[in-house]
């Protein structure tokens, strides 16, 4: 919430001023009331408004109504920054090598401007578009189970806390 003040010309003859502030998408009305030219009132940030001024004649039983002005309640400003691809460094591109036991590991760096990673989704498979392997890891380095004479291939996703990502490119390597 944030206090908007609003003003408005003097009417002659004014009994007095009501103010309604209508949210655009909540349909909620705020009514205020003043005998002066302006009144301050509480609204929701980031939200879509209108409002008006309705007045009284104090010389009859008129009420004037002026025109409905829109506006925009903006929130507070931020700026969030998505992460860097993540640095593939093992193995890497076409590289061909003998595994131990059957596994090798995925190593990677992750990097943001806002230093705000969240996790990583790891992608690793025998197909050139490999599918997820595990989802929301938050090391950089995972073992996986290879198998010998076989095309590996494997990319990161990165993701922050404000729900930016990034894609890092796709590597692939052999187990002789």
């Amino acid at each position: 919430m944030n206090a908007i003040r609003f003003k408005w010309n003097e009417s002659a003859f004014s009994a007095g001023y009501i103010v309604t502030i209508k949210n655009l998408t909540t349909s909620e009305l705020t009514i205020g009331t003043t005998n002066g030219t302006e009144i301050e009132m509480a609204l929701t940030k980031n939200a879509h408004y209108s409002w008006s001024v309705k007045t009284k004649s104090s010389l009859n039983s008129l009420t004037l109504e002026s025109d409905i002005w829109k506006f925009y309640n903006a929130g507070e400003a931020t700026s969030s920054y998505a992460p860097y691809p993540a640095q593939l460094t093992s193995p890497l591109m076409e590289t061909k090598f003998n595994a131990s036991a059957g596994k090798t590991n995925l190593v990677w760096i992750g990097d943001d401007p806002d230093r705000d990673i969240l996790s990583f989704d790891v992608y690793f498979g025998t197909i050139s578009n490999p599918t997820l392997y595990k989802e929301g890891y938050t090391a950089t380095t995972i073992s996986v189970n290879v198998t010998t004479a076989t095309t590996y291939y494997w990319k990161i996703i990165t993701k922050d806390r404000s729900g930016n990502k990034s894609e890092s490119a796709v590597f692939k390597f052999t187990i002789l």
